[in-house]
Order: C-alpha cells, then structure tokens, then sequence
C-alpha cells in the first residue's frame, strides 16, 4: 500500500488546509511552533483572504439560487397567463365567432394559425408576453372586443412581475459568475501557502520515523491518500429517534467530495484518503453535524450514524 501528499484542487480542500494551519498555529507550544514569523503571519492573512473570498461565493450562491427561486414561479405563473390570452383569443375566433381571424397579424401570427406559440425560454415569454399587449391594444384600438379571462391588462402584470424577477436574477447570476473568477483567481497563492505550511512541518518533524512524522504533520493541516480505498457507509438521523433524514449533504473535507442520502437517509462514501476523515454533515434546520473518523490499520469499511439536532 502506498501512501503519498494529496495536493489540494478543490476550494474546500484549501479552506480547510488554511483554516487547520491557522488553528495549529494557535495552540502549539513556541518550541512546536513549525513556522516562522513571516510564515505564520503569510498563513494568517492568506486564510483571511481566501475566506472572504469564500464567504463572498457563498452569499452570492445564496442570492443566486434565492432569485431563482423568486423568478421561477413567476416564469410559471406568465406562462399561464400567456398561453390562457391566446386559448381564449383562439375559441373566440373559432367558436364563437366574436373575433375576425386577420386579427392575429397584429399579434405575429399568421391569420390562420390557431396554435398557441411556444414559450418555454425566457425570451419566447417576453415576446410573446409584449405581443399580446401590443396586439390587443391595437386589435381594440380597431373596434374589437376587450378580451377578458384573462385580459390583457392581467397578462401585462404577470409580465411585468416576471420580467423584473428575470432581470434581478441575470443580475445576481452575473454576480455570482464574478465571485466565481475571483475566487479561482485567488487559488494558486492559497493553495501554495498551504503547500508553505505543510513543507516546513515536514522538516520540521523530519527527524521522526515516517509514522510519527505523518501523524505531526496532519495536525498542520496536511492531507494524505493511499492506494487502499476506504469505504465509510453512513446513515443520516435525527438526534434521538429512528427518524432518517433525506437529501442531507455530506462532505469529506479532506478530499472536498460530496455525498447526499438518499431516501433511506444513507450515503455510501468511497475514499482514497489514509489514516482518517472529517466528515461535515448539513440540513436546513438542523445544526451543522463534525464527524472525525480515524482509520485503523487493516480495515477497509466503516459504518457511521450521523446524528443531526434540530436547530
């Protein structure tokens, strides 16, 4: 079995490497102290800058996926209203006779299309959504009837509602696409001060057996992985009860790799990394579950309940 430094790539991985130096650094002893002064304060204000960066990505995620949320409905909603204008458009031209076909023209439509256009995009909805109110104003304009069921006015609300949901939601995905390209742009020097750290812990513990050296240097921070793979089935309750819980995220910090329950509340995580993981489990309204797994020699599987208390 071969064991070797797993280089972090992952925006996890480095938080987590930057974050355990920082905390390392804290709590040893001046004489364990494996960085310099100038390293110690490089590892300092490189875990702040990358964190903001992350802590940016994150509440830009947040307001991304919010706004969608908000536009989606909105989009279902315009839709509706959209597609119901020209149904009933449609049955008064061909059923009941209270609108002459040559009408559709104004609506772009060809006079003897009796189908309701396509508007699955966003831009299919805006156009179609202005085209009623511009065909129906110039319809009545012309002496016909004021539809109703809905009317014009009520499509022209719905519209108005979705494209300011649209709009706000290109906006917060363009911000999250900045903070996106600023984090990438702040990897390289992070991950290199946490390959900094884990260096001068190497030498630093260089006189010990490769054992005991290991072991030192995963309490900077550093990660290792093995040709072994390590198998960890969990299962995700809640706190004090038989209750499985759904959709809980699991994440092996070590490795950044994520992991979700299915609907008997377990995940199957398969690992290369050696000697032991963290595993951080999250679930709206519960609080956020840390669960260090050391390994033992020789034994490829493991089980883990996973007890989450509401918040």
């Amino acid at each position: 079995m071969s064991i070797t430094r797993k280089k972090p790539v992952s925006v996890r991985e480095v938080q987590t490497a930057l974050s355990r130096a920082v905390q390392r650094m804290g709590v040893v002893a001046p004489e364990d102290q494996v960085l310099t002064t100038d390293q110690q304060t490089a590892t300092t204000d490189e875990n702040t800058v990358f964190g903001n960066l992350v802590n940016d990505l994150s509440l830009k995620k947040y307001m991304m996926v919010r706004s969608t949320n908000l536009k989606n409905p909105s989009m279902i909603f315009c839709r509706n209203y959209c597609n119901g204008y020209f149904q009933t458009y449609n049955n008064a031209i061909t059923l009941l006779g209270t609108i002459d076909k040559e009408s559709r023209v104004l609506y772009g439509l060809a006079e003897n299309d009796g189908r309701v256009p396509t508007m699955n995009s966003e831009a299919d909805l805006l156009y179609w959504g202005a085209k009623i109110a511009l065909g129906d104003a110039a319809r009545v304009t012309a002496g016909g009837i004021a539809m109703s069921n809905p009317s014009a006015a009520q499509v022209a609300t719905k519209l108005g509602d979705f494209n300011t949901k649209n709009n706000s939601q290109g906006v917060k995905k363009t911000d999250y696409s900045t903070s996106q390209a600023a984090t990438t742009a702040g990897m390289p020097s992070a991950i290199l001060q946490v390959i900094t750290v884990w260096d001068a812990a190497e030498l630093f513990y260089n006189g010990l057996t490769i054992e005991a050296r290991r072991a030192k240097c995963r309490e900077w921070g550093e990660v290792f992985e093995s040709s072994e793979k390590i198998k960890i089935n969990v299962i995700v309750k809640k706190a004090g009860s038989d209750f499985v819980l759904v959709d809980a995220l699991t994440t092996v910090l070590e490795s950044g790799t994520e992991y979700t329950s299915n609907g008997l509340g377990e995940e199957t995580i398969e690992t290369h990394i050696a000697f032991g993981v963290t595993l951080e489990t999250v679930l709206d309204g519960f609080v956020t579950n840390t669960n260090p797994i050391e390994f033992t020699t020789g034994v490829t599987a493991y089980n883990v309940v996973v007890e989450m208390v509401p918040v």
